[in-house]
C-alpha cells in the first residue's frame, strides 16, 4: 500500500513537471480570452488621429516612402483620410529621383460614407508646387469595398485596426478559435503575454497579448508557406510570383510588433507600430518591406462635426475616373461648375440609377473658395424628378456611371503606384 501511494505521488509530481507551459489556474478560459483581443480593437472605432508612417522596400534600398496624415473614422461606414506622401533619399533626406528625374510629392483626401455616398469611394490626388498643380480624382462604385482593401493591406492602417491582408483578408482575431488554438503564459520584459497559436488553413498563426494592458496585441508572426497553405482569399492554394523577381514565392513571413503604448482615455493604445514582411522565392531571393508608424493626437471621442472631418472637396477641372463594380473603367471625365461630365448615351441610365441620382446633389463650395466645387451629400426626398428635370443628360449618365461604376483605397491612386499596394 505504501509503495502504491509512492507511485502515485510520483506520477502526478512528473505529470506537473513535463508539461507543456500553459495558463495559470486564474487564468481565463479560451474564449474570453479571444474577445477580449477582438475588444482591444475597439478604440479605433469612432477616433481622431495623426500618423506619420516610413516604409523602407528592399527593390530600393536608397528610398523611403514618408507619409503624413490624419484619420477620421466613425464606425467603419464614415471615414476619411487627408496627408501626404513622399518618397525621399533615405541618406540626405531630399527628395528621391528615379530614372527620367522625376520625383513623387503629393497629397491625397480620401473618403468612405456609406449612407451619404451610396456606397462609393472617392481619392482625391493632387500635386502643388510653383511650377505645377494637377488634380485627380478617382471614384469606386464597390466602395466598402474598396475600404475594405485599404483596411486590410496597407499598414500601418491595417495592424492598428486588426488586419494582415497578405496573409488573410479575415482580421487576426477570426484567425483563431478556442478549439483550434494552444494558449501559453510567458513574461516579456516584466509584462504578462499570452501566446496565442494555430495552424489555419492560411498558415501559421502566433500571436502576443498583454491582459493586463487590455489584451492589446505587442506582436504577431504569420507564416505562409506555398503548396501548404491558401493564399488570402483562402480560396486557393498559395501559388504567387513576385512581380519584381519574377518567380513563384516559397514561403512569407508577416511580423507586427508594437514598439510602444500609451493609456489614453480609458484604453491601452499602440502609439508606436514596425510591420515586417518579406517573402521568399524559388531559386533564392527575397523581397520586402518595413513600414514604421507612430500615432499621435489620439481623440477617441472627437467632435467631427467642429472639425469638419467629413467634408470633402475637388477643384474645377479636376480630371476624373470611374472604377466600376464590373472593374472595368471609364476616364477622361472633368468636374465644371459642381458638376461631373462626359459624353455618353442616354439608354445607360435606368430606373434605379436614376432614384439614386436624385438623392445626390452637388453644389458650388463657400464664397471663401470660388475655385472648388463641393461634393454635397444629402437626401431630397420626394424631389427626385423635380432634380432630374434640371440636370442636363451628360450629367445624368455620368453620375449613373458612379452609381453603376466606380469599384479602397486609402489612396488608392497613389498606392496603385506604389509596389506593396498592387491589389484592385
Amino acid at each position: 500500500m505504501k509503495y502504491r501511494s509512492c507511485r502515485l505521488l510520483l506520477l502526478l509530481t512528473l505529470s506537473v513537471l513535463l508539461q507543456p507551459p500553459g495558463l495559470s489556474s486564474e487564468s481565463p478560459d479560451p474564449e474570453t480570452i479571444l474577445q477580449a483581443f477582438r475588444d482591444s480593437f475597439n478604440w479605433t472605432d469612432r477616433a481622431a488621429m495623426h500618423i506619420h508612417s516610413s516604409e523602407e522596400f528592399s527593390h530600393q534600398p536608397d528610398a523611403v516612402a514618408v507619409e503624413d496624415l490624419h484619420l477620421y473614422k466613425e464606425g467603419n461606414d464614415k471615414v476619411k483620410i487627408v496627408g501626404n506622401e513622399k518618397i525621399q533619399n533615405r541618406h540626405t533626406g531630399k527628395l528621391f529621383r528615379y530614372e527620367g528625374g522625376h520625383v513623387r510629392d503629393q497629397s491625397f483626401q480620401s473618403i468612405f460614407l456609406k449612407e451619404e455616398m451610396h456606397g462609393f469611394y472617392l481619392n482625391h490626388l493632387y500635386v502643388d508646387r510653383d511650377d505645377l498643380r494637377e488634380d485627380d480624382l478617382t471614384i469606386w462604385e464597390a466602395g466598402e469595398k474598396r475600404w475594405q482593401i485599404e483596411k486590410n493591406i496597407n499598414p500601418p492602417l491595417s495592424s492598428m485596426v486588426g488586419f494582415a491582408g497578405r496573409f488573410s483578408e479575415k482580421p487576426l482575431y477570426e484567425l483563431l478559435t478556442p478549439e483550434t488554438m494552444t494558449i501559453r503564459e510567458e513574461d516579456h520584459d516584466g509584462l504578462r503575454h499570452y501566446i496565442l497559436e494555430a495552424r489555419t488553413d492560411q498558415g501559421l498563426v502566433k500571436i502576443w497579448v498583454a491582459p493586463d494592458q487590455n489584451y492589446l496585441m505587442k506582436k504577431c508572426i504569420l507564416t505562409k508557406e506555398a503548396d501548404k497553405d491558401l493564399n488570402s482569399e483562402g480560396t486557393a492554394p498559395y501559388n504567387e510570383t513576385c512581380e519584381f523577381l519574377d518567380s513563384l514565392k516559397k514561403k512569407s513571413v508577416t511580423e507586427i510588433t508594437v514598439k510602444e503604448v500609451e493609456y489614453i482615455d480609458g484604453n491601452y493604445i499602440p502609439v508606436q507600430i514596425e510591420t515586417q514582411y518579406h517573402h521568399e522565392v524559388e531559386g533564392g531571393g527575397e523581397w520586402g518591406f518595413t513600414n514604421s508608424c507612430v500615432i499621435s493626437e489620439v481623440d477617441t471621442n472627437p467632435d467631427f462635426d467642429a472639425l469638419n472631418a467629413f467634408e470633402f472637396s475637388v477643384p474645377e477641372n479636376t480630371t476624373t475616373t470611374l472604377f466600376k463594380r464590373d472593374r472595368s473603367i471609364i476616364g477622361g471625365l472633368q468636374w465644371e461648375n459642381g458638376r461631373l461630365i462626359a459624353d455618353m448615351e442616354d439608354d445607360k441610365l435606368d430606373e434605379t440609377m436614376r432614384e439614386a441620382l436624385a438623392s445626390l446633389d452637388i453644389g458650388e463650395d463657400s464664397k471663401e473658395n470660388d475655385e472648388d466645387a463641393r461634393i454635397i451629400l444629402k437626401q431630397e426626398d420626394g424631389q427626385e424628378e423635380e432634380i432630374l428635370s434640371k440636370r442636363p443628360v451628360a450629367l445624368l449618365v455620368v453620375l449613373a456611371v458612379v452609381v453603376a461604376g466606380g469599384a479602397l483605397s486609402f489612396y488608392y491612386v497613389m498606392r496603385v503606384k506604389n509596389p506593396r499596394a498592387k491589389k484592385n
